[in-house]
């Protein structure tokens, strides 16, 4: 068992793979030895299998059942299994001549994947949404780039100021919590109006955004609010859909899996060079 279990790609095959048990009826031995041989004439022919490595989105499902909003890499996830699921049973379907029975389980497969395409459309690889998710997120976005450019210039006149530069401790910005102040010496943080935001253990400097940049620094936080809006609602419309969903997709992942320990068993029957044994009518 513990062989088969580790040649399963994905992890609920791994884990029906470990939950075998010997068969006791010579219909059920004959029909698993026959996908066995179907996966290996498949093989044989250099055919391959387009079953990647899954995760067990089940937990993932029942969140999305219940109305949680899932996180980029969470609906990627069920994304992954939709697109696995659509292309193995377009796969076996397209043998079946050749291998009637893997064709046969994974006919219970769901064929579409339009909602794969969208999400895997909508996501960088890291679980980001893409600028191009919805018009609205593209917009809000360029808006706090363009903000973030804006007070970066702002700020940077500061310390190319000869005059500017006897306030300054250290001849850098930084950002604090989206705003961007300057390193003044506590003795000079009269003559620089602004905001405090925080000051240096020995209290020698003082972290203060200029006044200049106060109302685009108000301007950033809202565009940013409106950011993390719209991804949560992105979020929330595809967590809705899968949720509504999540019973098939679960479906999938035993067939799936059931699917991968066929492959598992061919594969390691390769690998030991083992051949069907002929059975007689006392199996």
């Amino acid at each position: 068992i513990s062989a088969i279990t580790e040649q399963a790609r994905t992890e609920r095959g791994r884990a029906q793979a470990g939950a075998l048990s010997f068969l006791s009826e010579q219909r059920a031995v004959e029909r698993s030895l026959r996908s066995i041989e179907e996966y290996r004439v498949l093989k044989g022919e250099e055919l391959e299998l387009p079953l990647g490595l899954l995760d067990d989105i089940g937990e993932v499902l029942s969140r999305a059942r219940k109305g949680g909003i899932l996180e980029g890499l969470e609906v990627l996830g069920c994304a992954r299994v939709m697109r696995t699921a659509s292309e193995v049973r377009q796969f076996l379907v397209s043998v079946a001549s050749r291998a009637p029975l893997l064709a046969g389980i994974a006919g219970a497969l769901p064929a579409g994947r339009g909602l794969a395409a969208r999400i895997e459309d909508s996501f960088e690889p890291d679980g980001r949404l893409r600028d191009d998710a919805s018009f609205e997120l593209e917009q809000y976005r360029n808006k706090v780039r363009t903000l973030h450019r804006r007070m970066r210039s702002e700020i940077e006149g500061y310390l190319k100021d000869e005059d500017f530069g006897e306030n300054l401790q250290d001849d850098f910005f930084s950002v604090r919590g989206e705003r961007y102040v300057l390193p003044i010496k506590s003795s000079m943080r009269s003559r620089v109006p602004g905001i405090i935001h925080n000051a240096s253990n020995s209290g020698e400097t003082v972290f203060i955004e200029p006044q200049a940049l106060v109302g685009l620094g108000n301007e950033l936080t809202i565009a940013q609010s409106q950011v993390d809006e719209e991804e949560r609602r992105i979020l929330a419309e595809f967590s809705t859909e899968l949720g509504g969903m999540a019973e098939e997709l679960d479906g999938a992942l035993e067939v799936l899996a059931k699917i991968d320990v066929i492959r598992a068993c061919g594969e390691l029957s390769e690998r030991l060079g083992a051949r069907s044994p002929t059975l007689g009518q006392g199996a």
